[in-house]
C-alpha cells in the first residue's frame, strides 16, 4: 500500500510539473532590423515567472550558452508576462539554431527546439508568404498557417486583423494556440489592422517585437531590407499622419536603386469588397508616392476575399490600367488583397480594373528571383487559384531603370514661402504642381531649368494648414516631395 501511495504521489508531481512547464506559451519571432540581424524570440509565461532564460547555439550543445532575457507586462499585469531575447550580431544564414527556454516558475529547461534562419542578406532568390485577416475562425487559421509553414517561406507578411477584438486576451491566446506550426517557426512581419487596434492598440504593439526605424520610434510603420528588396510596412489606421508620410517618401527616395519595392498595410486602395473607398483620401499622398517611386507590389487585407488588380499607374491614368506590372515609367503597381485567413468571407462587387478574384480562404507564396517576383495563390484546400509575375528581364542585362531625383524643401514645415532645391541632368521647362491630401491640384507654376541644379521659391501663405505634395514635372520625369503647411 505504501509503495502504491508513493507511486501516485510521484505521478501527481510529474503531471503537475508538466502542467507548469507548459506555462511558457505563445513563442513568436520578430526582428529589430532584418531577418538575420536583430532577430528576436518572445514568449509568454505566468505572472509568477521571475527571470526566464534562453540557451542557444548552432549545435545541440548550445555553444553560445545561457542568457537572461528582458521581461514586460503581458496582456495585463495581472494576467501574464512576456519575455523576449534579441540574438546578437548577424546570425549565420540558412542554419539551424538549437535553443531551450528556462522556465523560472518551475526551474526547468524546455525540451530542445529549433529555428532555421533565412538565406543570406545579399541573396537574389528567396520566398516569402502573405496572409491576412485571421480574426474569428481559428480553425481556418490553423489550416492556412499549417499550409504556409509547409511551403517554408523565409518569412511571412501579415496584412492585419489578426484577431477580432484587439484587447481580448482569449482571442490572442486562440490565435497563438491555433497557429503554432507557423508562429513558432517563422519570422512574421505584421501590419496593424483596424480590429487589432480595437479597444487598445497597445496590446498589438506589446505582443510583437518589430523594427522601430522611424523618427517616431514606433513599430506601427517600419521597413526591412532583405536581398535586393525593401519591405515597407505602413499603418493604415493613421494614414493621414504627416510624420508617417514624410517617412514613407524619404524611405522610398533612399531606396530607389532597390530592385524590388514591396509595401504592405491593412486597408486597400482598390477593392471590390465592402470597404471600397476607405483609402480615397490618400490617393495623392500614399499612392502618389507608390507611383512616383515605382513600388512593385502592394499587399493589403481588410476585405475578406482574394483580389488582384491590373497594373495601375495613376500618373498615367486614374481610370484605365497600364500594360505591365513594374517600376519603370509607364508601368503599374500590382495590388493584392489577401484577407482570407479566417475572417468571414465577403461577396465581391465589380471593377474594370480587377484582374481576378475569389471569395475563399487563401494565402499567397511569392518567389523572388533576380528578374522576377512571382505569386502563387492557394485556397484552404491547397489548390492553386491564381498565378502571376512581375517580370523585369532588363535586370539581367543591366538596362538602366527609371531614376528618381529628390526634392529638398526648406523650411518644412513652412509658414509663408519655401525654397525648393532640385538636382537632375534634365534641362528645359519645369512645371511645379502642389496637390492637397485628397489629390486636388491647388497650385501650379512654371519655370525654366537651365542647369543640373535648380532652385525655386514659392509663396503658399494662401494655403490652409495641412499636408501637400509638391511635384516637379519635366521631360516626362516626375519627382515628388511632401510639404507641411503650418
Amino acid at each position: 500500500m505504501r509503495t502504491l501511495k508513493l507511486f501516485y504521489l510521484l505521478l501527481t508531481c510529474l503531471l503537475l510539473q508538466n502542467t507548469l512547464v507548459t506555462s511558457q506559451t505563445n513563442i513568436r519571432w520578430g526582428t529589430t532590423k532584418n531577418p538575420l540581424e536583430g532577430l528576436t524570440i518572445a514568449w509568454t509565461n505566468t505572472t509568477a515567472a521571475t527571470t526566464d532564460q534562453i540557451k542557444w547555439g548552432y549545435t545541440a550543445a548550445y555553444e553560445n550558452g545561457a542568457s537572461n532575457v528582458t521581461s514586460r507586462a503581458g496582456y495585463s499585469a495581472a494576467t501574464n508576462k512576456f519575455f523576449s531575447f534579441t540574438f546578437p550580431g548577424v546570425l549565420t544564414s540558412s542554419a539551424t539554431i538549437y535553443y531551450s527556454i528556462y522556465n523560472s516558475v518551475t526551474s526547468t529547461w524546455s525540451a530542445q527546439k529549433t529555428y532555421v534562419t533565412t538565406p543570406p542578406l545579399n541573396t537574389n532568390t528567396f520566398t516569402f508568404a502573405a496572409v491576412g485577416d485571421s480574426r474569428t475562425n481559428v480553425g481556418v487559421w490553423n489550416t492556412i498557417s499549417t499550409f504556409v509553414n509547409a511551403k517554408n517561406p523565409a518569412f511571412v507578411i501579415f496584412n492585419g486583423d489578426i484577431v477580432d477584438t484587439g484587447n481580448s486576451n482569449s482571442q490572442w491566446d486562440a490565435w497563438f494556440t491555433n497557429g503554432p506550426n507557423l508562429i513558432n517557426n517563422k519570422l512574421v512581419l505584421h501590419a496593424q489592422g483596424n480590429h487589432d487596434a480595437a479597444g487598445s492598440a497597445t496590446y498589438y504593439q506589446n505582443i510583437f517585437d518589430l523594427p522601430k526605424n522611424n523618427p517616431a520610434t514606433t513599430e506601427l510603420y517600419y521597413s526591412v531590407d532583405y536581398g535586393e528588396a525593401i519591405f515597407i510596412n505602413l499603418d493604415s489606421e493613421n494614414a493621414g499622419s504627416a510624420a508617417q508620410l514624410s517617412w514613407l517618401t524619404s524611405t522610398l527616395a533612399a531606396n530607389v536603386s532597390k530592385k524590388w519595392k514591396i509595401v504592405s498595410f491593412h486597408k486597400p486602395f482598390y477593392t471590390v469588397g465592402p470597404h471600397a473607398g476607405d483609402m480615397n483620401s490618400y490617393w495623392n499622398t500614399w499612392f502618389k508616392a507608390f507611383d512616383d517611386y515605382g513600388v512593385d507590389l502592394i499587399l493589403t487585407g481588410h476585405d475578406h476575399l482574394y483580389e488582384r488588380f491590373k497594373p495601375i499607374n495613376r500618373n498615367v491614368s486614374t481610370t484605365n490600367a497600364v500594360a505591365n506590372y513594374g517600376s519603370l515609367a509607364g508601368e503599374g503597381r500590382c495590388q493584392v488583397v489577401c484577407g482570407g485567413a479566417g475572417a468571414p468571407l465577403y461577396s465581391p462587387g465589380t471593377s474594370s480594373l480587377l484582374q481576378t478574384f475569389k471569395s475563399d480562404y487563401h494565402y499567397v507564396i511569392f518567389d523572388v528571383t533576380n528578374t522576377s517576383v512571382c505569386g502563387t495563390t492557394y485556397d484552404d484546400t491547397n489548390t492553386v487559384i491564381d498565378t502571376f509575375c512581375i517580370d523585369k528581364p532588363y535586370l539581367s542585362t543591366d538596362t538602366p531603370k527609371q531614376i528618381f531625383y529628390p526634392i529638398k524643401l526648406s523650411p518644412n514645415p513652412v509658414r509663408d514661402t519655401f525654397k525648393l532645391e532640385y538636382s537632375s541632368p534634365n534641362t528645359g521647362d519645369v512645371v511645379i504642381n502642389i496637390y492637397d491630401i485628397k489629390g486636388g491640384l491647388v497650385k501650379s507654376e512654371k519655370a525654366n531649368k537651365s542647369d543640373n541644379e535648380f532652385t525655386y521659391s514659392s509663396n503658399v501663405s494662401s494655403l490652409k494648414s495641412g499636408v501637400y505634395a509638391v511635384e516637379i514635372q519635366m521631360n516626362g520625369q516626375k519627382d515628388t516631395s511632401i510639404m507641411i503647411r503650418e
